[in-house]
């Protein structure tokens, strides 16, 4: 490999990984406020808790 490709497939890597944000969030239905930590982009396959998360979110709009 040379170096622009160990580069390239850094860089890769690097926008590959799950990016988180914080936000405010608040349920309408009970007027709760909290502020998780919220993924901007989640990578399942390098990301254990992506799946979890997913399951939190429907579970509460259930």
């Amino acid at each position: 490999m040379n170096d622009q490709t160990t580069a390239e497939a850094t860089d890769r890597e690097e926008r590959l990984k799950t990016a988180y944000t914080e936000t405010e969030l608040r349920c309408p239905n009970c007027r709760a406020t909290w502020s998780p930590v919220v993924a901007n982009f989640v990578n399942f396959g390098t990301d254990p808790k992506g799946r979890e998360g997913m399951l939190r979110k429907a579970m509460h709009h259930a």
